[in-house]
């Protein structure tokens, strides 16, 4: 696929929550569930009412200790990787200390990335100047939230990371949103739109006539619930794409 397919095939999947397409990868055979996704410790550290999926640009940072000669000759070369990896990109980031000290992140870094054409950082490490990014549409998902940027520096990129438990490689697909971080696989792409608004018509067998009894002030019969959820299992299996 072309980065105009790809980016195409991510902007439209922006209309779905990542739970959603959770339950997407179900559809898949080769998927395997409970996989993919990164742990409770990444997470939306301003408000964050869409959702954002794009190709990954990698870096690994460190902020305790100042740069090497050949870290700092680093930076300029990060961005270029930025760049490179086109309109939509999102970065993911993986802090090299022991514990996050400073924060690579701050108004000034997500406005120059955004110029760059990055939509939003994934890091274990720690962002700050939340009330500026908040007011800039840029994804921010983080470990921690710091005040200082220490001796912020990039020791790598364009690298494997692993963030919250997921390993990625420059490229590859993510979703973020207020739930936390999937991964999307790229082979999956033409497919996944589909997918979505499968699962989603597939919970309706449930939904819809306990919506019902809840509006009319009824409570159901345990009969008439699994009747229901045997519609909804029916319904996701025959939700699966391939």
């Amino acid at each position: 696929m072309t980065k105009e397919e790809i980016r195409n095939y991510c902007d439209r999947l922006t209309q779905f929550d990542t739970p959603t397409i959770s339950n997407a990868l179900e559809c898949f055979s080769d998927f395997k569930r409970g996989t993919g996704f990164m742990d409770y410790t990444i997470k939306p550290v301003v408000s964050c009412t869409t959702t954002y999926v794009g190709p990954v640009a990698t870096a690994k940072i460190a902020t305790e200790f100042p740069a090497t000669p050949e870290e700092q000759a680093k930076m300029m070369p990060y961005y270029q990787h930025v760049k490179d990896m086109g309109p939509g990109c999102i970065v993911v980031q993986q802090d090299m200390d022991l514990k996050p000290v400073g924060s690579f992140w701050g108004e000034v870094n997500a406005t120059q990335h955004l110029a760059l054409g990055c939509q939003g950082v994934v890091t274990s490490g720690g962002v700050r100047d939340l009330k500026e990014v908040s007011g800039l549409g840029f994804g921010y998902f983080a470990k921690e939230v710091v005040v200082s940027h220490a001796h912020t520096h990039v020791v790598d990129f364009a690298c494997k990371v692993t963030v919250g438990g997921l390993e990625l490689e420059p490229g590859d697909i993510i979703a973020c949103d207020i739930h936390g971080i999937i991964r999307i696989p790229v082979e999956y792409l033409p497919d996944m739109e589909r997918a979505c608004r499968n699962i989603a018509l597939a919970e309706l067998p449930v939904l819809e006539p306990c919506r019902r009894a809840i509006m009319n002030g009824e409570t159901v019969e345990i009969e008439d619930l699994k009747k229901w959820r045997e519609g909804m299992a029916k319904a996701r299996e025959n939700s699966k794409i391939r």
